[in-house]
């Protein structure tokens, strides 16, 4: 790393303060990659907030089947659903 990490004047050899800051941060970064890892993996179940903007003629039925399909085999995904003209649709989804 390019620094001293150890007090190397003691028997055994211990971490001094930057060494235990590294160390910290080490630890921080191994748990946020098992974080990562079991958010990128093919087992992990989809979760959060998912939200759709439909025009009114979808609205009426074309895709609530597969809405609902949806629903049931992921159920931690919560849908926010709008139906709009579409027209309405691209302000809310310019503003995220």
């Amino acid at each position: 790393m390019g620094a001293e990490l150890l007090d190397r004047s003691v028997k055994p050899p211990r971490l001094n303060s930057l060494g235990s800051r590294v160390l910290e941060q080490a630890r921080d970064l191994l748990q946020r990659t098992e974080v990562l890892k079991s958010v990128t993996s093919s087992e992990a179940e989809p979760h959060g907030l998912l939200r759709i903007g439909l025009s009114h003629p979808l609205a009426d039925g074309t895709l609530i089947g597969p809405i609902l399909a949806l629903t049931e085999k992921y159920p931690r995904v919560q849908l926010r659903l709008m139906s709009e003209l579409t027209s309405e649709l691209f302000s809310p989804a310019a503003r995220g």
